[in-house]
């Protein structure tokens, strides 16, 4: 065997065992930390996630609340008022608030009024989540608060998916402005989620 022919060999045979030390150390050290380090980040970057939305949850059910727990709501269960529909109920209360949906619906689900838009169109959206006329008390949105209505603090509040896409929701019991009872019903409001 000539010399160029052992030279050869043992460049072939450095560079299998280079290369293979080298895939080695990529494979079950490197690549290990990487995948760990990439499961650590993408695991934080879901929790900022569930944190935002929590967030915009929280400030929808502030929202919401603020109208629940409000005495011309508490009145317009009963009455129905066409003053309160012109001066509170109007696009610019959803434009404003970047609200899509309200609905108030008396406490044996029929609803007094809901409207649900969206806020680019500024046109009216059907969703069969929500009934025109009347919820039934097995509604998700109505159910957990109908049969603790009277305790007033009773809630329900989270992501609700609907044909359009996913939207923030908030349930509340109308109450009067200093959050007493009975309760008249509920306030729903919804956001869609972009």
């Amino acid at each position: 065997m000539s010399l160029k022919s052992k030279i050869g060999i043992i460049l072939i045979m450095i560079f299998i065992l280079l290369g293979s030390a080298n895939y080695l150390i990529q494979r079950f050290i490197i690549y290990e930390k990487f995948i760990t380090f990439e499961r650590d980040e993408a695991k934080k970057d879901l929790e900022r996630c569930v944190k935002a939305l929590k967030r915009e949850i929280f400030h929808l059910n502030v929202v919401c609340d603020d109208w629940a727990a409000w005495n011309d709501t508490y009145d317009f269960v009963v009455s129905a008022s066409k003053d309160y529909i012109e001066s509170n109920l109007v696009i610019e209360t959803f434009t404003d608030n970047k609200i899509n949906l309200i609905y108030i619906i008396d406490k044996k689900g029929k609803v007094v009024w809901g409207n649900i838009f969206d806020l680019e169109t500024e046109e009216t959206i059907k969703l069969a989540d929500f009934p025109i006329d009347h919820f039934p008390n097995t509604h998700p949105l109505i159910s957990p608060i109908y049969e603790k209505i009277q305790t007033l603090t009773t809630s329900v509040s989270g992501i609700l998916m609907t044909k359009v896409g996913p939207m923030l929701i908030s349930s509340l019991p109308i109450r009067t402005s200093n959050n007493e009872g009975p309760a008249r019903g509920f306030f729903i409001m919804g956001r869609f989620s972009k």
